[in-house]
C-alpha cells in the first residue's frame, strides 16, 4: 500500500514538471516568434 502511494505521487509529481517544462518551452517559442514578427514589421 505504501509503495502505489509513493509511486502515485512521485507520478503526479512527474506529470507536474512535464506540464511545466511544456510551458516554459512554450513561452520561449512565443517570445522568439514574437521578436520575430516584430522585427520583419520593421519595429
Amino acid at each position: 500500500m505504501k509503495n502505489k502511494i509513493k509511486f502515485k505521487k512521485e507520478s503526479i509529481i512527474s506529470i507536474v514538471f512535464s506540464i511545466l517544462l511544456f510551458a516554459l518551452v512554450n513561452l520561449l517559442f512565443y517570445k522568439k516568434n514574437a521578436r520575430n514578427y516584430t522585427n520583419s514589421l520593421g519595429l
